[in-house]
């Protein structure tokens, strides 16, 4: 199957909202022919029949339904109605059980890449040697900490004292049981969500709790996985959702949030692991304006790029409260199907970008002619001081060129994605005087690499001019910039910029 490139959207939403909300959004995507994604919690669904009638209406229909973990937690289950409890203490990846819950095993922590702090810790209660070090409210940033001394983790409250920050200790799991006695000068490390993994074997847990509780309740089974913001103290790596979720139970997909993808065209992917980063986040149809959103999507899509919305239809946030909400999402796919903008699910758009080959033919270069969102600069531009004009015998059939008279910046692409590795041609047309010029320049940041190429203005008229780039292995984006770096004495035209492959791929089939 050959692709052109085409970014496009996804929406997405969070959670086990009110049926009232998925029934009024989902009316909204009806009108229009399109599908949108929905991350719930299977089993927060148990034993509500009216629940469970809505989420198979929506799969019927078309929408996608995700995996949001059992309870919206990675490191505990809810033990299985009737289970017994001394068969689930014995399994691997569980590290205790109560009347209710199956709580789950953390990995080791690899505490000797961390900083070494040292505390006093009386019962619960843990004291710093260093002052401020424990005042950081940021949960993703500093969500445990790590006693080597009792090989342990321990999640905590936050307390004020004299000043200071103390920290009342509770376990992993986020039980109010811990004593530890009197400990003097002991060694801890902090930690970021991303610092703890869980076992392999939890993990296993994890997906077998979601696929029976899915099965149970008479609804297909999840192809995508969605890490929740708030759900324990780890957030999973792709490679941990690859080799668990994908290579052992078949999801397609998945959203994490330390090692997220890109989400653009021909993304370096030498693991095989992208389409299980595929984080939101991109847009927020939720609680930013309509023109805020189409100017994103539109210059998202210009780069190749896809883009994933993000909404927990949290009223308290929309500017304009849940009917203006509504609007604005009909609004947006209203603009998707004048404008030919594919708006597809999770599953569909990793299929198409990570296992999907596209055709190493297109312009990547964005159009100076297309402006979606209609707000006078091309999509995909950072203009600077450079002037657009339309209409006047520009060096295409579109007629679209851009001008400056002085020397500086002319425009920026930032986040170009789509990009064909090795030897690719970047074309421009130019048109001033003789003695003036241009610089390119190409900045492949994720590998630390530029490349800059110099045009003279040969002629007052159009001239094609052509220089070899040349993606490195391990760039997915670039950032360009081009630049008047002399006028010869007279405005300099640029327009018609375009990037592709160098020559045929032999091995490319249409």
């Amino acid at each position: 199957m050959r692709t052109d490139k085409r970014g496009g959207i996804c929406f997405r939403v969070d959670d086990n909202k009110p049926i009232r909300q998925w029934v009024e959004f989902a009316r909204v995507f009806d009108r229009h022919g399109f599908k949108f994604c929905a991350a719930l919690c299977p089993g927060r669904m148990a034993g509500d029949e009216d629940y469970t009638r809505l989420v198979r209406s929506l799969q019927d229909r078309g929408h996608e339904i995700m995996d949001h973990t059992p309870l919206h937690s990675v490191d505990k289950l809810p033990l299985p109605q009737g289970a017994d409890a001394d068969a689930w203490r014995a399994m691997p990846g569980v590290d205790h059980v109560d009347a209710t819950r199956v709580y789950l095993t953390y990995a080791p922590i690899a505490a000797a890449t961390l900083p070494e702090y040292r505390a006093d810790i009386s019962g619960n209660l843990m004291k710093s040697r260093t002052p401020g070090v424990l005042n950081d409210p940021n949960q993703t940033r500093f969500i445990a900490v790590c006693v080597p001394h009792i090989d342990s983790v321990f999640r905590f409250r936050q307390i004020e004292r004299s000043g200071d920050v103390v920290l009342a200790l509770r376990s992993f799991w986020d039980e109010d049981n811990v004593d530890l006695g009197e400990l003097r000068d002991v060694v801890f490390h902090k930690l970021s969500k991303a610092d703890v993994r869980m076992t392999l074997d939890a993990r296993v847990l994890l997906a077998e709790s979601s696929l029976n509780l899915f099965e149970s309740l008479g609804l297909d089974r999840p192809r995508t996985w969605i890490q929740p913001g708030s759900g324990g103290c780890s957030d999973f790596w792709r490679e941990d959702v690859k080799a668990c979720f994908g290579d052992l139970y078949g999801y397609v997909a998945a959203a994490t949030y330390p090692d997220r993808s890109v989400k653009c065209f021909n993304e370096d992917d030498p693991n095989g692991d992208k389409r299980f980063g595929m984080q939101w986040g991109n847009f927020d149809d939720e609680a930013r304006d309509l023109d805020w959103n189409l100017k994103r999507i539109a210059d998202g899509i210009a780069g190749h790029r896809v883009l994933i919305g993000h909404s927990h239809f949290w009223e308290h946030v929309m500017p304009d409260g849940w009917d203006g909400y509504l609007k604005r999402v009909d609004r947006i796919l209203s603009w998707c199907k004048e404008n030919r903008v594919p708006v597809r699910t999770y599953s569909e758009w990793a299929e198409i970008l990570y296992r999907t080959r596209p055709d190493p033919e297109v312009n990547v270069f964005p159009e100076l002619s297309v402006d979606l969102n209609a707000d006078g600069v091309p999509d995909g531009y950072d203009m600077l001081p450079a002037e657009v004009v339309r209409n006047d015998g520009g060096p295409d059939a579109n007629g679209v060129f851009l001008t400056v008279r002085n020397a500086g910046a002319i425009c920026s692409v930032d986040r170009l994605g789509g990009l064909e590795k090795g030897a690719n041609t970047f074309s421009v047309w130019t048109r001033g005087h003789p003695g003036g010029g241009i610089e390119a320049t190409f900045r492949f940041f994720e590998v630390e690499t530029t490349q800059k190429h110099a045009f003279s203005t040969k002629s007052p008229e159009w001239t094609e001019q052509h220089a070899t780039v040349t993606v490195p292995a391990g760039a997915s984006l670039v950032n360009v910039t081009i630049e008047c770096t002399r006028t010869g004495g007279s405005a300099i035209e640029i327009g018609g910029m375009r990037l592709k492959a160098r020559g045929e791929d032999p091995t490319f089939v249409r």
